[in-house]
């Protein structure tokens, strides 16, 4: 998962882009069969839409996958949401949602939409977390325990809603 969190500051993207362009350049020619995961400069990452767009890797491999955080900005409402998801899949993207909650520290995050649109799309999501989060981060977690003996309300909704895990995944 290469820079899975964007660094702090103005020149962020200038960052995230010419990082992922040097990883990718080192790695495209050893023979993996893995998928390597990189975070794209895209604008439902960012506050600004200048980088609406913007997927700076041509996958020559087959194994590439770009992954979106989707929190208090990228998945605040629907339209938000399913712009992001919309503009990857037309572009021939293969994508996954590599972080949601159900909030963002006191802000919310429109989880359902996350879901279903995944749903419609065919995209992949991984709801964040099992356990262990504090503070304001504590309604992320999934499971009351680190074993997983009985889920909370959000570890309820990515199982068992309507376009939960149980209810969409093929085995």
């Amino acid at each position: 998962n290469i820079m899975r969190e964007l660094p702090a500051g103005g020149n962020a993207f200038i960052l995230l882009n010419r990082t992922n362009h040097y990883v990718y350049n080192e790695l495209k020619d050893i023979p993996v069969l893995h998928s390597i995961v990189f975070r794209p400069p895209f604008v439902v990452n960012s506050k600004s839409n200048k980088r609406k767009g913007i997927f700076p890797i041509i996958d020559t491999t087959g194994n590439i996958m770009f992954s979106i955080h989707m929190y208090a900005v990228a998945g605040k409402d629907a339209a938000t949401i399913k712009s992001g998801i919309d503009a990857a899949s037309q572009m021939g993207i293969c994508l996954c949602i590599g972080e949601f909650g159900c909030a963002h520290g006191t802000r919310d995050v429109d989880e359902y939409t996350i879901m279903s649109h995944c749903k419609t799309r065919q995209v992949s999501y991984f709801a964040w977390s099992w356990y262990g989060n504090s503070g304001s981060d504590k309604q992320l977690d999934l499971f009351n325990d680190e074993y997983g003996s009985s889920m909370t309300t959000w570890g309820n909704t990515v199982f068992n809603s309507t376009y939960g895990i149980k209810n969409t995944s093929v085995l």
